[in-house]
């Protein structure tokens, strides 16, 4: 809910937020109402730019204008990539550039595999969303689970998760999804696949996040789109991270889905056709989907 004080308090601030940016060298947008009315037209605008924030923990209701949540993503963004180098961690790749995508959070092995992606999402201002049993929101667990990006799943033989989160990806402007393929830190002969099938049916691109412990390096290493061709994009997905080393490497999971096994595996997508060029949709798409941090 938005502050009911929220637009005195955008009145009796403004001025010094202009003094303020005036100062910083940066232009401040002027008001929608008026050099004496609120910075938004209206409390679902303002809520929107609060909802975007990267960091919505920083952002009390009566501080939430878009620009002053992109000046506390960049403080956050800079604190993220100071303890990842005191941790002695670099981070690679680029931030990508989809608004949608499922990332893919690989070699899962240990409890500390979670905090270096999160600190790697935050440095590339990346708002993370993940999957979590809709049990768990109940009580006042819930609001806590949802403020870190929690996605309530009903996980019943009744309701397909992949349904789910694929219509979550068409009600959503913006959805970042990390999903752990392997599903559990110890070895696994078969990722699940549902990591895919939900990328596919949302039509987003897969990020190939990767953590590795030998080279301490954590980041995008790739962000490809798939075909529909479950063996050909599972190579491409194989090749990046087959050379990762996880923190423990005898549980490391191998890097392949139970269904290529299957004979005869088809395209699932129609439009699954390679360019006139000769390379794969999800090869020359890459080069789009990516862009500067």
């Amino acid at each position: 809910m938005v502050c009911p004080h929220l637009w005195e308090v955008d009145k009796q601030i403004l001025a010094w937020q202009r003094a303020r940016f005036f100062l910083a060298g940066d232009n401040f947008p002027p008001p929608v109402g008026g050099a004496r009315g609120p910075f938004f037209a209206d409390a679902q605008a303002l809520q929107n730019a609060h909802d975007k924030c990267v960091a919505p923990w920083f952002c009390p209701n009566f501080l939430t204008p878009e620009r002053r949540c992109g000046i506390i993503a960049g403080m956050v963004s800079r604190l993220a990539l100071l303890a990842l180098h005191l941790l002695g961690w670099e981070l690679i790749g680029q931030r990508p550039t989809a608004k949608k995508y499922v990332m893919v959070g690989a070699p899962h092995t240990s409890n500390w595999d979670f905090l270096y992606f999160y600190l790697g999402a935050l440095a590339f201002k990346i708002r993370i969303s993940f999957m979590i049993k809709d049990s768990a929101f109940i009580g006042p667990l819930g609001p806590i689970l949802r403020w870190m990006g929690g996605i309530p799943i009903d996980r019943s033989k009744h309701h397909n998760v992949v349904e789910q989160m694929v219509q979550a990806f068409a009600d959503r402007e913006e959805l970042a999804l990390l999903v752990p393929p392997s599903g559990t830190r110890q070895r696994t002969d078969y990722w699940k696949s549902g990591f895919y099938y939900i990328a596919l049916g949302a039509k987003v691109p897969l990020v190939l996040a990767i953590m590795d412990f030998e080279k301490q390096e954590v980041g995008i290493q790739r962000v490809y789109e798939p075909i529909g061709d479950i063996k050909k994009d599972m190579a491409v997905i194989r090749s990046v991270y087959e050379p990762v080393a996880a923190k423990f490497p005898q549980e490391k999971s191998r890097v392949r889905l139970r269904q290529e096994e299957e004979p005869q595996a088809a395209p699932i997508i129609a439009d699954a056709k390679p360019e006139k060029n000769g390379e794969a949709r999800g090869v020359v798409r890459e080069k789009q989907l990516v862009g500067s941090k």
